[in-house]
């Protein structure tokens, strides 16, 4: 429980008498934990991305918490020049009174100004007391999200967080868009490499990547553990053969690749030629012939147009995809989480070819966005990523990328063309990305595609 003495009048925080908690016991390995989270959305982002990517993102930290079994309590407190609690941690006793509120986040919530000094001041003066909710025997921790610099008193803004931390709290800071980075190391709780945690923009901070670094800052946010003395159980063991752990595939000669193709019914039979000339150039440069590479395609939700283990040379494959033409694309409709999902567990299984320690890899290839709700998008992401799927994504007269960003395993596997006619200059760069497309010797003859020479 934190004292609420003010800043200057910090050394009385010392000689209290009320119960302390556990000096073994921290917000690092307590079950039980009081939390703040404090957020601050500049004008810049728009109502729609609110709903998009912010409430998301603070819905999926807190999703795992173990707030029905009364072991954590979290508040919510929006701050511009001043802070604002919308509700303490006395208030909601369930996730989904919570996860109800934290939704209700809107373009309303957004300020030109932002004082990181006065919302931490209110976390200390009137959250973390009995009156706020705050428990003696509970470790407190504040999680500060925020995509813009603090621009009002900076020495109020550290001092603050320095009265936090010399009472015990732990301080996370997630910063994205125009957040200051120097600035939120400042104020986060050491070591400020894992608890001050950088997006680049509104939508890679809604991602798996962020919410579990989020997470794992705190144990109550994690699945609920086993208690002391009990072993834990054992791990969900994927249902594939696929490796767990990510290989870098930039390094790796051998890999089991899909393509995942949606083209729209009404795109033009030129469009659709440049796309699967395009794709036939990327296996080209693949050594299949020698059992390095493996291909499967995927046609939307749609059974696979063939699995890992159909073809066994590069021969085969092109004339598989030969007789493909746009009439096999006539869904409108595309259903991203579907296609994602039928790839994990139907074509990264043994049965269907997916080799064990051997890297796997999505290249998704799309002119459509599904329209999905980006929580499922997210979900379908984590559970790739835990069998080891690296997911890279190329859209095609996309205005809004979002979905792209989202599902992609990291920034640099998102790729966006105006048009279609823009894939005959990409081959190189997803060459250089993914070294199996590098592997045939000697390097066959691929047309108006052969943009560079492939190497080994």
């Amino acid at each position: 429980m934190v004292s609420e003495e003010i800043v200057k009048a910090e050394p009385a925080l010392q000689q209290q008498d009320a119960p302390s908690v556990d000096e073994t016991l921290t917000a690092d390995n307590s079950d039980k934990v009081d939390l703040a989270i404090v957020f601050h959305l500049s004008t810049d982002i728009k109502p729609a991305e609110i709903k998009r990517y912010f409430v998301p993102l603070v819905t999926a930290i807190v999703e795992k918490a173990q707030i029905d079994s009364g072991n954590v309590r979290i508040a919510l407190i929006n701050y511009a020049k001043r802070a604002r609690t919308k509700f303490n941690l006395a208030k909601y006793r369930t996730s989904a009174e919570v996860i109800k509120e934290i939704q209700s986040i809107d373009g309303g919530d957004r300020a030109k100004k932002s004082s990181g000094g006065s919302a931490f001041n209110e976390v200390r003066t009137d959250i973390f007391t009995s009156k706020g909710g705050d428990r003696p025997d509970a470790p407190n921790a504040v999680i500060l999200i925020t995509d813009d610099k603090n621009s009002d008193d900076q020495e109020q803004f550290v001092q603050e967080a320095e009265a936090l931390k010399r009472a015990g709290v732990k301080i996370i800071t997630v910063g994205m868009e125009s957040a200051n980075v120097d600035e939120l190391r400042a104020v986060s709780s050491d070591p400020a490499v894992k608890n001050a945690i950088f997006a680049k923009t509104y939508v890679t901070a809604f991602s798996s990547d962020v919410v579990e670094q989020v997470r794992n800052t705190l144990a109550g946010l994690q699945e609920r553990r086993a208690p002391p003395g009990r072993p834990e159980p054992e791990p969900e063991r994927p249902t594939t053969g696929a490796p767990v752990s990510i290989l870098d595939l930039r390094n790796e000669a051998n890999a089991d690749i899909v393509f995942a193709v949606h083209i729209d019914p009404s795109k033009r039979r030129p469009d659709f030629d440049i796309l699967k000339s395009f794709i036939q150039s990327l296996i080209a440069g693949a050594d299949v012939d020698n059992g390095r590479v493996r291909f499967g395609f995927v046609n939307g939700d749609k059974p696979p147009i063939f699995y890992l283990n159909r073809y066994t040379t590069n021969e085969e494959i092109n004339r598989a995809l030969a007789p493909i033409s746009k009439n096999n694309f006539r869904l409108s409709r595309f259903d991203l989480t579907g296609t994602l999902r039928r790839i994990r567990t139907e074509v990264f299984q043994s049965q269907a070819g997916d080799r064990e320690n051997v890297a796997n890899a999505v290249i998704l290839i799309t002119d459509t966005n599904s329209g999905q709700d980006y929580s499922k998008i997210n979900e379908e992401k984590t559970r790739l990523a835990q069998q080891g799927i690296q997911v890279y994504t190329l859209g095609v007269g996309l205005s809004d990328k979002g979905e792209l960003e989202t599902i992609a395993s990291s920034d640099r596997n998102v790729f966006s063309f105006s048009d279609y006619n823009e894939l005959q200059r990409f081959g190189s760069a997803l060459r250089n990305e993914i070294r199996a497309l590098n592997t045939r010797r000697p390097p066959p003859d691929v047309g108006e595609f052969s943009d560079n020479h492939i190497l080994c």
